[in-house]
């Protein structure tokens, strides 16, 4: 089971580049250069890390949206998180904010 606290509140980091090309939200992490590539789920992923959700709330989304089990989702969105987190594009709230 992932470590990531879920419960948090998460938000877009700032210092990236974000585009749309071709359909596809294009995210640059510019001090390591990683790139991301995001299509249909993981560009809704990201609409509403936007939001200040919390990765729950995040994931109960995207299984309304998609009518999707909510195991399923978190199986598949707990390491997009992860891999945001770790590359410096989402941040966790602090505790109780």
């Amino acid at each position: 089971m992932s470590e990531l606290d879920l419960g948090r509140r998460m938000r877009v980091a700032t210092g990236h580049i974000e585009t749309v090309v071709d359909g596809e939200t294009v995210l640059m992490q510019h001090t390591t250069g990683t790139f991301f590539s995001l299509e249909e789920t993981a560009q809704a992923a990201w609409a509403l890390l936007g939001e200040g959700l919390t990765g729950d709330e995040v994931i109960d989304r995207l299984a309304e949206t998609y009518r999707s089990p909510r195991d399923a989702v978190v199986a598949d969105t707990v390491p997009f998180l992860e891999q945001l987190v770790e590359h410096g594009l989402v941040v966790l709230e602090p505790d109780g904010s």
